[in-house]
């Protein structure tokens, strides 16, 4: 799976917000993948089983399940009516929302600990098949609304997805009501 250049409008704009991601997917799993992130061009990187990797030194998500200073990206569709539950439940516990407008950034910024959780409303697999397997070798987790896990996929490349993408621990502080299950 690739991903040329997740962000598009980021990059065009001149935004530090965009990635170019590639995933070799085997049997649904992701078993290589790397990503460089940002007009840095950090390079995240991961192997099934053999941890993540930014710039060839290892990274590991924040341990620390969802407090009030976490941060938290939220990517929705259209804004905060698309996702009413979740601004609701982040705004009232205090958590710092960011919409940084790239999938990838997102997912791999959790890799590295910078963000705690993030929420893509209409990702597809190139979004989220390198960037998911860098996260889960980094200690972090990657579901879809009804906290299935994603992999091995089976669906379609051009089917959108729901996705929590957390550091482990955060999916866990999760209420059960922001799951597909009880959300309005």
């Amino acid at each position: 799976m690739v991903d040329p250049l997740d962000g598009t409008t980021n990059f065009h704009r001149g935004l530090a917000h965009f990635a170019v991601s590639i995933a070799l997917l085997e049997h649904g799993m992701p078993g290589t993948a790397a990503a460089a992130v940002g007009d840095t061009m950090e390079i995240f990187s991961a192997s099934s089983g053999k941890g993540a990797l930014m710039n060839g030194e290892s990274v590991h998500t924040c341990p620390d399940g969802l407090h009030p200073l976490s941060l938290v990206g939220l990517q929705s569709a259209s804004g905060k009516e698309s996702l009413p539950d979740y601004w609701e439940w982040f705004y009232t516990k205090g958590y710092k929302i960011r919409n940084y407008g790239s999938a990838v950034s997102d997912v791999c910024q959790l890799a590295a600990g910078r963000l705690d959780l993030t929420i893509l409303q209409k990702a597809r697999i190139w979004d989220f098949a390198g960037s998911g397997l860098i996260l889960s070798e980094a200690g972090g987790y990657l579901s879809d609304f009804d906290g299935k896990p994603i992999f091995p996929w089976q669906g379609s490349a051009m089917k959108r997805y729901q996705i929590i993408a957390s550091n482990g621990s955060a999916h866990e502080t999760l209420p059960a009501k922001l799951f597909r299950k009880g959300v309005k």
